[in-house]
């Protein structure tokens, strides 16, 4: 199990901004109409959130994604999402680095941070 898909024990639901979430899926494209899922489901059916000894938790990477406040719990203050570009041409990915990780020609740090 990666980290980012390990729940949250101490967060709950609530802690959720589902109103973020459901603007992230609308802004991916994906089609919201006609019938859907309840909301803990869609959560769920993303990875959001996990159920551990019978309650929903959120995931870190939900809490870190969509959380209210992610810095509050203990669990989720050493991870940060670092943000990289990604382009998509004929099945090849390109990323492109952050200005302060790249040398002055745009190569790619020879060591990540």
């Amino acid at each position: 199990m990666l980290a980012e898909e390990r729940a949250i024990t101490a967060a709950a639901v609530d802690d959720v901004d589902v109103r973020q979430f459901r603007n992230h899926l609308a802004r991916q494209g994906l089609d919201r109409t006609g019938p859907q899922p309840s909301s803990e489901d869609d959560l769920r059916n993303f990875g959001v959130v996990m159920e551990f000894d019978g309650r929903l938790h959120p995931t870190l990477f939900g809490l870190l994604a969509f959380g209210k406040q992610p810095q509050t719990f203990p669990r989720a203050t050493n991870f940060w999402i670092d943000c990289v570009a990604c382009c998509t041409v004929l099945k090849q990915a390109v990323v492109r680095w952050p200005r302060a990780a790249t040398d002055p020609a745009g190569a790619p740090p020879a060591r990540l941070p």
